[in-house]
């Protein structure tokens, strides 16, 4: 080979170690860049030679994992921070396998024995374009995250033990309230058994209707129809409460009745002063009369007698419509219903009425729960 060529080839060298010390230049300038910034942020930074040479750590990592005396040639320390991080040189060996970051997620004990959770990101270093045996590891504390994540699956489990300890509840009421409206719905049909039949009262007032509509499956209403001697007696009667309550009462009223026939009452004031009488003693109405519950009925009494073609009525707290050629009488009752606690304070008579009656006059009894109904434009009785 003679000098020239020699020289030709030396130029060549030269020019590619200036290349090259251009671009390791380049990569320092760009390192230290680097360096400033992990030194700034508070995530740790890591870079590892594999298998576990630690060649850089930032302030961020010693501060994440309480190291207070680091010394880069201390293998042992080397270690120690590795092994504290598990899974890492795992995961480098495997990020170097396929050239591709993976992130974990790992509980560590710091050097002062914190918990801590850790989330890493580990990426291959490159150089010159080329994958080097080296790794750069990015640390997250996401300890707070965890703490409010493990708070949030504590509060689900506790909002799924109070759930299913309501779905219990919820089933343990619905069983309760099918129980229940069981029991008043078999009440309900022993109630409409003591009501009379619409037909038998047909038989004697043929253009006759009855508009029973309770507002709870049992009524605190009643309509009661019977015969004694040649006249017949028909009632409506309003129990004090709705539902379940003016059920009672109004069984304690139909069997009050009953005894009025037995005993051949034939005058309506008569029939009041005894159920009066008779609620009373059944409710034990006696003492202190501030004692007293205002437990009784409105309720209406009339007889009507088809030979002399006449009706004695008599009401108590209550009101009825004669309709006689067109022309509406209101037939006022007394104000003290039967078995209130007005009737302890002073002595009660009723009063009885007599009307003549002649075909086509109609007779209205009724209690209040049909016109206490709201509606209309002012949606009001």
């Amino acid at each position: 080979i003679n000098i020239s060529e020699q020289n030709e080839r030396i130029k060549i060298q030269n020019e590619q170690i200036i290349e090259q010390s251009k671009e390791l230049k380049l990569a320092n300038k760009q390192l230290s860049q680097l360096s400033v910034v992990a030194q700034q942020t508070d995530n740790g930074v890591l870079i590892i030679k594999y298998p576990n040479s630690i060649q850089y750590i930032n302030n961020g990592m010693l501060r994440m994992l309480d190291i207070e005396d680091f010394m880069q040639t201390d293998d042992q320390q080397n270690r120690e921070i590795l092994l504290r991080l598990q899974n890492l040189t795992n995961t480098i060996q495997k990020t170097l396998e396929t050239s591709e970051p993976n992130v974990f997620e790992v509980i560590t004990t710091t050097f002062k024995n914190q918990k801590k959770w850790l989330q890493i990101t580990v990426s291959p270093v490159y150089e010159f374009g080329l994958q080097t045996d080296k790794v750069v590891a990015v640390c997250s504390d996401i300890s707070d995250i965890k703490l409010a994540e493990e708070e949030i699956s504590q509060q689900r489990e506790e909002l799924y033990s109070q759930s299913e300890l309501l779905k219990n509840t919820n089933y343990e009421l619905e069983k309760a309230n099918q129980l229940m409206r069981n029991s008043i719905t078999y009440a309900q049909r022993i109630q409409k058994s003591m009501l009379p039949d619409i037909k038998e009262i047909k038989t004697i007032f043929t253009d006759t209707f009855i508009f029973f509509k309770p507002k709870d499956i049992v009524s605190g209403d009643f309509y009661w129809f019977n015969k004694i001697d040649d006249s017949y007696i028909i009632i409506v009667a309003d129990c004090t409460g709705h539902g379940v309550p003016g059920a009672f009462m109004s069984m304690i009223g139909n069997t009050l009745l009953k005894d009025t026939v037995s005993n051949k009452m034939k005058n309506p004031a008569q029939i009041l002063s005894f159920l009066n009488d008779g609620i009373k003693t059944t409710l034990r109405q006696k003492g202190n009369i501030d004692d007293i519950q205002n437990d009784g009925m409105d309720i209406t009494v009339c007889i009507y007698n088809p030979k002399l073609k006449e009706i004695q009525i008599a009401l108590a707290n209550h009101r009825a419509l004669l309709i006689k050629k067109d022309k509406t009488n209101i037939i006022d009752g007394d104000i003290f219903a039967v078995g209130s606690s007005f009737t302890h304070k002073i002595s009660i008579q009723y009063t009885c009425k007599q009307y003549s009656i002649e075909k086509g006059d109609i007779l209205y009894m009724y209690t209040d729960g049909f016109h206490d109904q709201l509606g209309g434009v002012d949606y009001s009785k």
